[in-house]
């Protein structure tokens, strides 16, 4: 399938990305909409969507790359409240994501969005190194 011309470009930067990974799952692709799952290092598992959503408009003609916190579950409200209190904490642009998916599991991620136009490989390895920084600030925190 191909993607549509807003996200040809990032489409071919996210797949000569993934092609670094340990480990990459396809979990779907349509023309406006991919989603892969990955495991790039020991960092762990993360996701890369290309989006361009016309009814979401956060997400028009974007990229968002995420890593999978290693934190335990929110199970009070002092966890949240101090979750929330390191989250504030965050560089620019990057945030604190639930990706379950519709199951009964709700993982915590690092995600940052960027244009889809801004996407190259180069530009995916910076955002990723990001995301590190915050995983482990978090997970440290």
């Amino acid at each position: 399938m191909t993607p549509i011309p807003a996200l040809q470009a990032a489409h071919a930067a996210a797949q000569t990305w993934l092609a670094k990974c340990q480990r990459v799952d396809p979990l779907f692709g349509e023309p406006a909409d991919w989603l892969w799952a990955f495991r790039r290092d020991a960092l762990g598992d993360g996701l890369l969507e290309l989006s361009d959503a016309p009814d979401r408009p956060a997400e028009r003609a974007t990229l968002a790359l995420s890593v999978a916190l290693d934190l335990p579950p929110v199970q009070t409200p002092d966890d949240a409240h101090a979750l929330l209190a390191a989250a504030a904490e965050l560089p620019p642009g990057v945030t604190l994501a639930e990706q379950g998916f519709a199951t009964d599991d709700h993982p915590l991620f690092v995600l940052a969005r960027v244009p889809a136009a801004d996407v190259t490989p180069d530009a995916l390895d910076a955002l990723y190194a990001r995301l590190a920084k915050a995983k482990h600030f978090l997970e440290d925190a």
